[in-house]
């Protein structure tokens, strides 16, 4: 036996009562981390998209009695350091998201989401992301990559690609092979210039035509789309030119756009909340300027909040763009990259020479609420008042405005390169609010340079910026600063600060100063990135570098990681025709890279991915497994108690952590049925290294089945179980989810009305033992034992969609959710209590009806 478990034994002996409060409060520690994981998010990422395609995003919040206050998905496309983020839409207990359309060159996409319950707590999907999971990963196939599985089905028979055509009114021809591929006409869809045509065009099993009218002189480029179970597949794309010597009545001159408006009534745990909302967007052309707008306005726009009303418009005239309203610029991943802006951004665009301008606020202000109190000061002797002040007391405070300017100008260096200076300036408004706290002041300066060679086979990428930022400007601001090592004393972030008076005393000048200055400068609030990428021989592999100071701080990025430091390898090939991708990763990180902090943390991944697209008659599978090893150098803390005994507190944190998912889907037809059958499996275990008895242990089985069979156009239907265990405390704690979902979508009436109905299940049950020793007498009532988690949740659904004509569309939805909840927390005396939701409700029945008018113009 070992000293330290001599020790724990006399203890439990000696001292029951320290004892017993020793195990409850560790204990407790353990089982609020595994009582937040109850509630998670469950999110099927599907495994691939198409260059050009957006990506829509949804994710349910399980085992949850709260609905989620916020949730947005974070989101960087091939190796980018920085996240952008978009706002999820929220419905009881589903969020939706759409990540905009991807460019040719991009050839993969990472993201997490993460959602916000008023409980404070934090979801993320995956479960520790950004930093201690893997990112959801998904394939971008190019047209190349493509191109075996789609263009080879089809035969372009006019005009051919760069053809010259002398007349505005041009004759569109495909042939169709449906002997090399199966596809059906009503799935078809053609575009012109990226305007939808397949209204005008007759499209047969073997023939596509259409004629182009009104086209104006220059080139135009033509799409072929196939959509199946959802996904739109580019099956081919080329461009041809007119050239007439005429001025032609451009394509592109019709106004078009759409606007919905729609009323949402919602009882949720009795509490009562109407939304009304109108959404609009219209673009077009005039005099040659391409314009756009669009706006949402909702009644949840309140004083007290940051704005809900979202307004953006934009001008493009060949070199030059113009944005005004609710913008997310990305200008430089370490000064402004994604923050939602409500302001004014002008680009310039030209061969020579690009140019960013962006002037606006990040966020909008909002008094606080305070009060004054006297503070009254007596003489304890002689009962005389001494003195009398007013304090003011701030009962919630507030924001202040946070204004913006970012400047970027580039310089394209021989066609292969872009050198661009980044400038970036955030401040506070003191003046904008009277009750709030800690101001702040951030400048962040920087260069970025990207080069491309061999046909964008090779690209390099690099960025370096320095930050100096003020987490209380109400003391004093950098702009107050009269000589440069004042600006030490400001950016409060800079420890230790280097100190102008030691410096002298040793015979130091003012040169030292500002020398120790820059030196601190680099060491603590610089950040620096590098990433490397070559494509050849069905290989793209991508090696980066970055680093980051641990005073870095940019208020227009909110989402760059500072101290931290390492590389990462990537290389992703396919073969087999394409059908087969193969990723392999590492990456590793290291914190405290200042030796700043008592403890450094080495983090280390190690990840795989396949993904094999077989032919339509074959499964497609996608395999992933990632490693994850964190370790510190922690140490072990005595501490003495009452009676002189030494006891050992280990502050290591050694753990690794195995993900393992694989999914198959395979296509197929029955009665007359198109299907398509998905089965994935997750397991998800973490390991704790040092802490004994497994109690920091989780291990998370899912597995999930669904079908999807399509009849036509007339007949949808849906139905998906899905299973997942949760194991943790070293088997003290022990959930089973289970969960099934139905939805049909029947069209009643040809292109006019359609209905649909969805019915779904969730039935969650566990235990959590909170406690291994049996307490004291006097504590048996108040201590839990164990915490019984046992619920339903029944959801049902209906909804209609009837389109008035061609341009008008009216939609109906109503819910009904049926919540029973029968678990609750046993104490040791033997009661029990029932579980109650954050409004004080065992049980609840929820209602949320849904209107909405579209009109397409």
């Amino acid at each position: 036996m070992s000293i330290h478990q001599s020790k724990t034994d006399l203890l439990r002996q000696d001292h029951p009562m320290i004892f017993t409060f020793i195990v409850i409060f560790a204990i407790l520690i353990n089982t609020s981390s595994i009582l937040a994981q109850n509630a998670q998010l469950y999110h099927s990422p599907v495994t691939h998209i198409n260059a050009g395609q957006s990506l829509k995003i949804d994710v349910n919040v399980e085992n949850n009695s709260v609905i989620p206050m916020k949730g947005h998905i974070f989101y960087r496309i091939s190796g980018q350091y920085a996240f952008m983020n978009i706002e999820m839409t929220i419905d009881r207990f589903n969020l939706t998201g759409m990540i905009p359309a991807f460019a040719e060159n991009d050839d993969h996409i990472e993201y997490f989401i993460k959602v916000n319950l008023p409980t404070g707590k934090t979801l993320t999907y995956p479960p520790g992301a950004p930093n201690n999971a893997e990112l959801v990963l998904i394939s971008i196939l190019s047209e190349d990559e493509i191109k075996d599985k789609s263009s080879s089905a089809v035969i372009i028979l006019s005009p051919q690609q760069g053809e010259d055509v002398t007349d505005n009114q041009v004759l569109i021809a495909l042939s169709l092979m449906q002997d090399v591929r199966t596809m059906k006409p009503e799935n078809m869809r053609i575009t012109v210039d990226k305007y939808d045509l397949t209204g005008k065009a007759q499209i047969s099993e073997y023939m596509i035509t259409l004629i182009a009218e009104g086209l104006k002189e220059g080139k135009h480029n033509i799409t072929l789309h196939l959509i199946e179970d959802g996904k739109r597949e580019k099956l081919v794309g080329w461009s041809f030119n007119v050239k007439t010597g005429k001025i032609l009545h451009p394509l592109r001159k019709r106004v078009k756009g759409s606007i919905n408006t729609g009323y949402n009534y919602e009882d949720i745990s009795s509490r009562i909340r109407e939304i009304k909302y109108i959404d609009g967007r219209a673009y077009g052309e005039f005099l040659n300027v391409d314009w756009a707008a669009k706006a949402h306005i909702t009644n949840l726009e309140k004083a007290d909040r940051q704005p809900q009303n979202r307004y953006l418009a934009s001008l493009r005239y060949e070199i030059l763009t113009l944005r005004f309203g609710d913008i997310q610029p990305q200008l430089s991943e370490f000064s402004l990259w994604g923050s939602r802006t409500r302001g004014t951004h002008i680009a310039f665009r030209t061969s020579y020479f690009n140019m960013d301008l962006v002037l606006g606020y990040l966020r909008r202000d909002i008094e606080g609420e305070g009060y004054a109190s006297t503070d009254t000061l007596i003489n304890p002797i002689t009962g005389d008042i001494i003195a009398v002040n007013q304090v003011t007391v701030i009962e919630r405070l507030g924001m202040y405005r946070r204004k913006l300017i970012a400047f970027r100008p580039g310089f394209h260096i021989c066609r292969t390169a872009i050198f661009s200076l980044n400038f970036l300036k955030v401040k506070d408004d003191i003046g904008s609010i009277k009750y709030g706290q800690r101001p702040k002041d951030n400048l962040v300066l920087g260069y970025d340079l990207k080069m491309h060679f061999d046909h964008r086979r090779i690209t390099f990428n690099t960025e370096s910026a320095v930050s100096f930022y003020n987490k209380d400007i109400s003391g004093g601001t950098m702009a107050d600063a009269k000589i440069i090592e004042d600006l030490i004393v400001v950016n409060q972030f800079f420890e230790p600060l280097p100190n102008d008076s030691t410096i002298l005393k040793k015979g130091g000048s003012k040169l030292d100063i500002i020398s120790s200055l820059i030196c601190e400068l680099n060491e603590s609030a610089t950040a620096h990135r590098t990433n490397l990428t070559l494509n050849y021989f069905n290989h793209a592999l991508r090696l980066g570098y970055r680093s980051t100071g641990r005073s870095f701080r940019s208020l227009g990025s909110s989402n760059v990681m500072n101290d931290v430091r390492g590389f990462s390898f990537q290389d992703r090939f396919r073969f087999l025709n394409n059908r087969v991708y193969l990723t392999v990763g590492y990456e590793k990180y290291q914190d405290n890279i200042n030796n700043r902090n008592e403890i450094t943390t080495d983090r280390n991944i190690i990840r795989a991915n396949m993904a094999y697209y077989s032919p339509s008659s074959f499964p497609n599978i996608n395999f992933s497994i990632r490693q994850h090893n964190r370790m510190n150098n922690g140490y072990e803390t005595d501490y003495t108690l009452p009676d002189s005994t030494v006891e050992t507190i280990d502050n290591r944190i050694n753990n690794n952590s195995t993900n393992f998912n694989i999914g198959i889907d395979q296509p197929f037809e029955f009665m007359g049925l198109y299907n398509t059958t998905m089965l994935m499996f997750s397991n998800s275990v973490t390991h704790d290294k040092i802490k004994i008895s497994g109690l920091n242990d989780i291990n998370v089985n899912s597995i999930s089945i669904s079908i999807m069979s399509r009849k036509g156009r007339r007949l949808d239907c849906s139905s998906a179980y899905r299973y997942t265990n949760q194991e943790a405390q070293g088997g003290n704690s022990n959930n089973a989810y289970n969960a099934v979902n139905l939805n049909t979508r029947y069209m009643f009436i040809p292109e006019k009305l359609w209905g649909s109905l969805g019915a779904g299940i969730n039935i969650v049950n566990g235990s959590i033992d909170t406690l291994f020793a049996v307490p004291v007498d006097s504590l048996k009532s108040s201590v839990s034992r164990s915490k019984t988690i046992d619920y339903n949740r029944l959801q049902f659904s209906i909804s209609a969609d009837y389109n008035l004509g061609q341009q008008h569309k009216l939609n109906l939805s109503t819910y009904k959710i049926l919540y029973s909840n029968n678990g609750g927390i046993k104490y040791w005396d033997g009661h029990f209590e029932r579980s109650r939701d954050a409004a004080g409700y065992i049980n609840q029945n929820d209602f949320i009806t849904r209107i909405k008018y579209s009109y397409n113009f």
